[in-house]
């Protein structure tokens, strides 16, 4: 990471990474301090499924071995409560689809929200946001059709938008628009389908009133 320098104040997304030296983790907070802006990406247990074989180095570690950053940060990543996938709706509306997350604790010098989903750092002049999860990356939480990417109507999550949106103000709050409405719970989601089926049988018995209207005989059986 040394020998190709960040630009200063610039922005820098760090997702899961193997176990990084220590001289590039002081580079990163050398940098940070320095006024760059970064979304970091730590998974207590990364459930991203992977073609590689176990034991192959290109796959990516089970656990963040970003701790010896953390702490300097006056962070800890908590241990996986063990929950799968899970729909998680922000403060703001917005949907983060997110797999085997877990939270952070801190000793005081950054804020967390979310339950502690997000520890919110500015250090030195510099600005982080933390997130207790990486599966959120993985495009098959969020996108539902591969095959058009571009097309909110493809979208099952707001995982792209907030990460935009993070890059540019890590410390941001403010309300991102869903990329469409979202079914915000079991309950909501029996309602609607309660909801659809009567409009469709109230279509089914209009319909079949039109038909018998139309095939009933005339006064004089015609």
């Amino acid at each position: 990471m040394t020998a190709a320098p960040l630009r200063q104040g610039g922005r820098l997304l760090v997702a899961h990474p193997r176990a990084l030296p220590p001289a590039d983790l002081a580079f990163i907070d050398a940098w940070v301090r320095g006024g760059g802006t970064a979304v970091i990406l730590a998974d207590p247990l990364l459930l991203w499924p992977m073609a590689l074989p176990p034991g192959d180095r290109r796959r990516p570690p089970v656990t963040s071995l970003l701790d010896p950053l953390l702490s300097h940060w006056g962070l800890e990543l908590l241990p996986s409560e063990g929950r799968g996938v899970e729909r998680r709706f922000l403060s703001s509306g917005a949907l983060l689809p997110i797999a085997g997350a877990s939270s952070f604790k801190t000793r005081g010098g950054c804020r967390l929200a979310e339950q502690g989903l997000f520890a919110l750092c500015r250090i030195g002049k510099g600005r982080v946001r933390l997130i207790a999860d990486a599966d959120m990356a993985d495009d098959r939480l969020w996108l539902a059709d591969p095959d058009h990417p571009l097309s909110p109507a493809s979208l099952s999550g707001d995982t792209p938008a907030l990460l935009s949106d993070w890059l540019r103000d890590p410390m941001s709050s403010r309300p991102i628009p869903p990329s469409r409405p979202w079914i915000g719970n079991d309950a909501a989601m029996i309602e609607a389908m309660r909801w659809a089926l009567l409009a469709g049988m109230a279509w089914a018995i209009l319909g079949a009133g039109v038909v018998f209207v139309r095939e009933k005989p005339g006064r004089h059986g015609k």
